[in-house]
């Protein structure tokens, strides 16, 4: 009689390293509950991806992180109230290792710029998840960037040009120490971290952001932190 595919092994029995199945790659879905619905339903097919999470906000999002150590975290690029510089500044800062993969229904420019300024590893339209999102979910665990190379050449564009008038347009208004706060806030650092950079009080940092917003004819971190982005000011989350 055949004995039945992946049966186990018997007691004390190794099987050959080639049988054994690979680690899965984990992943977290950090989205509103009918979208993580569905893009769960989809990837539970992927015999390589595990689905070990949800979350709907990101301190839901944080705690899971920290509770799963996914491999993988897709998220939405607009959640939770929050900007998405705060939420991925937040989960990058928590678990370094985890690969973010921003999904959403809004493919703009100055959407992915701000995700991959703010340390994500690849950005997927919504519209085209189903496809996509598997392998990009792959690629992001391989260490490997997934930004479509029409959107990295317009970025790279926007940013070449947005250089030449940084000068002029913002060096006038700012002081140096004001450039530097905006340049960190545009990628989601809080105020504590700012202050820890800069090694100044977080009062200080305070005072700052709203000298630059004042001066910017802005309304809050947000508008700060894609009026940076559309210029060219962003510093990576890396550096």
């Amino acid at each position: 009689m055949e004995e039945p595919r992946n049966a186990p092994p018997e007691r004390g029995e190794h099987r050959p390293s080639g049988d054994e199945p690979k680690p899965k790659i984990r992943v977290l879905l950090f989205d509103h509950p009918l979208c993580r619905a569905g893009v769960r339903a989809f990837l539970e097919r992927e015999a390589d991806i595990e689905v070990v999470g949800e979350a709907g906000s990101v301190d839901e999002a944080l705690g899971q992180v920290r509770l799963q150590r996914p491999h993988v975290v897709v998220m939405e690029g607009l959640l939770d109230g929050r900007h998405i510089l705060d939420a991925i500044g937040s989960l990058k800062q928590d678990c370094p290792v985890t690969r973010v993969l921003v999904l959403t229904g809004y493919s703009t420019d100055d959407l992915a710029l701000a995700a991959l300024t703010a340390g994500a590893d690849g950005f997927v339209a919504k519209q085209s998840a189903r496809d996509e999102l598997p392998e990009a979910i792959r690629r992001v665990h391989r260490g490997e960037g997934c930004f479509s190379a029409p959107l990295v050449a317009r970025l790279a564009s926007t940013v070449e040009r947005a250089e030449r008038r940084l000068a002029e347009d913002v060096g006038r208004r700012l002081s140096g120490r004001e450039l530097e706060v905006l340049q960190l806030l545009s990628r989601g650092d809080a105020n504590q971290k700012i202050a820890e950079t800069l090694c100044v009080a977080p009062s200080t940092v305070a005072k700052h952001v709203t000298q630059i917003l004042a001066k910017l004819g802005l309304s809050n971190r947000t508008e700060a932190a894609l009026y940076a982005l559309r210029r060219g000011m962003a510093k990576p989350a890396d550096q």
